[in-house]
C-alpha cells in the first residue's frame, strides 16, 4: 500500500510539474514540439460465486510529442512508461492534414467503441464482443485519409492473440465512413454510418473453446476470450451507426464472425448525456472524441458532468462445443472539474452462459486522469 501511494504521489507531482510548465510556456512554443501525460490509477472489484477480488495501480504515463516539418506535414510520437518499460507505441506523419499514416503498436480503426486507453473515452471497459473477435493492439501500417465527411482507412497488422504466444496472427483491415447532418429540427442530429472488413489467419495451438481470465485488466469484467486448437482464418464484418446532438449521443454497433470452427455475432447499444458540455466525433473515424466543456446557466452543477449506460451481447457457436453468450450491462459517470482533469466511474454486471467459470461478474471501476 504504501508503494503504491508514493508511486501515485510521484506520478501526481510529475503531472503537477509538467502541467505547470505547459501554462508557463508560450503557446507558440507548442507549434513545434508538444509533450502531454497521462496518469491514472485503477481499482477493480470482481466478485464471483466462490472469489472476491480487489486491486490498485498505477497504470501508465503516457507521453505524447508533435513536431511540426511544414505546414503541412506533421510527425507524432507516443511513448508510454509502465514501471521500468519504456515502450515506443506509434509513430504517425500527417500530410496536408488529411492524410495520415501510423506504424507502430496501435489499435487499428474498427468500430465505435473506442479504446480505454484515450483520455476522452465514456466508458473504462471495451464491449463484451471485443473480447471474443481479437480486437486489440497490434503491430502494424495503417494509412488513413478525410476528405470532408468521407473517410476510409487500410491496415496491415501482426503480432500475438495472447502473452503466451501461442497464438500468432496476420489480419488486413479496411474501413470506411461517411457523416452528415439533419437539421430537421430544432438540435441539428449529426449522424455517422461507417463499417468496416477484415481477413485474418491465425496460426499456432490452444485451448478449444472460450476461457474466462478474471486477472485481465483490459476490461472491467475481465476477459472472456476465444481459444481454438488449430490454426485458421477468420472473415469479420462490422457496422455502426451514431447519432449525436452535442449533449446527446446515441450509438449502435454490431459484428459478425465467421471462422473455420464456427462462428460469433455480437453488438451493443449506448447512449451518454452531457450537462455542462458537449461531445462530438472525430469523424468519420468513429472515434470518441475530446469533449467540448462549457459554461451552462441552465444547470447548477459546479462542473460538466456525463451520464452513459451500455448494454451489449456477444454469442459464440463452435462446431464441437455447446453455445456460448455473453451479456453486459454497465454505466458510466464522468466529471470535469476543469479541461486538464478528469473523474471516470463505471460499473456493471455481465451474465455468461456455457462458458466455464463463473455465471456472473460484477465490476466497479475508479480512474484519474489528467487531460493534456
Amino acid at each position: 500500500m504504501g508503494r503504491l501511494l508514493y508511486r501515485v504521489g510521484s506520478g501526481v507531482c510529475l503531472a503537477g510539474i509538467l502541467c505547470g510548465s505547459a501554462l508557463a510556456q508560450d503557446k507558440s512554443v507548442f507549434d513545434n514540439l508538444t509533450l502531454g501525460l497521462l496518469a491514472f490509477a485503477d481499482t477493480t472489484y470482481g466478485k464471483t460465486d466462490t472469489a472476491s477480488v480487489s486491486e490498485t495501480e498505477l497504470r501508465t504515463f503516457r507521453l505524447r510529442t508533435n513536431y511540426k516539418l511544414t505546414d503541412d506535414t506533421l510527425l507524432q510520437g507516443q511513448w508510454d512508461i509502465a514501471g521500468s518499460k519504456f515502450d515506443i507505441k506509434k509513430l504517425t506523419a500527417r500530410f496536408d492534414k488529411a492524410i495520415r499514416v501510423e506504424i507502430g503498436q496501435m489499435r487499428a480503426g474498427f468500430g465505435m467503441a473506442g479504446t480505454t486507453g484515450s483520455p476522452y473515452t465514456i466508458f473504462n471497459s471495451r464491449p463484451a464482443f471485443y473480447e471474443l473477435t481479437g480486437i486489440g493492439r497490434s503491430i502494424g501500417i495503417q494509412a488513413s485519409d478525410q476528405t470532408n465527411n468521407d473517410y476510409w482507412s487500410v491496415g496491415v497488422f501482426s503480432g500475438q492473440l495472447f502473452d503466451d504466444g501461442e497464438q500468432d496472427f496476420r489480419s488486413y483491415i479496411a474501413r470506411a465512413g461517411h457523416m452528415f447532418r439533419l437539421d430537421t429540427t430544432d438540435s441539428p442530429l449529426l449522424v455517422l454510418v461507417s463499417g468496416s472488413l477484415r481477413q485474418r489467419a491465425w496460426y499456432g495451438n490452444g485451448d478449444s473453446g472460450l476461457k474466462y481470465d478474471a486477472s485481465a485488466k483490459t476490461r472491467a469484467f475481465g476477459d472472456f476470450i476465444e481459444l481454438e486448437t488449430r490454426s485458421h482464418s477468420d472473415r469479420l464484418a462490422e457496422l455502426d451507426v451514431a447519432v449525436s446532438t452535442g449533449h446527446l449521443l446515441m450509438v449502435a454497433e454490431g459484428i459478425v464472425l465467421d471462422h473455420d470452427a464456427g462462428s460469433i455475432m455480437g453488438g451493443y447499444v449506448m447512449g451518454s448525456y452531457f450537462w455542462g458540455g458537449k461531445r462530438g466525433m472525430e469523424a468519420p473515424q468513429g472515434k470518441v472524441n475530446k469533449p467540448y466543456l462549457e459554461k451552462d446557466s441552465t444547470t447548477s452543477l459546479p462542473f460538466p458532468l456525463e451520464v452513459a449506460a451500455r448494454l451489449d451481447y456477444a454469442n459464440a457457436k463452435e462446431e464441437m462445443s455447446s453455445e456460448q453468450s455473453i451479456t453486459s450491462l454497465e454505466g458510466a459517470v464522468n466529471m470535469y472539474p476543469s479541461n486538464y482533469l478528469k473523474f471516470s466511474f463505471s460499473g456493471g454486471r455481465s451474465w455468461v452462459d456455457g462458458i466455464a467459470g463463473p455465471d456472473h461478474v460484477n465490476a466497479l471501476t475508479a480512474r484519474v486522469v489528467l487531460l493534456f
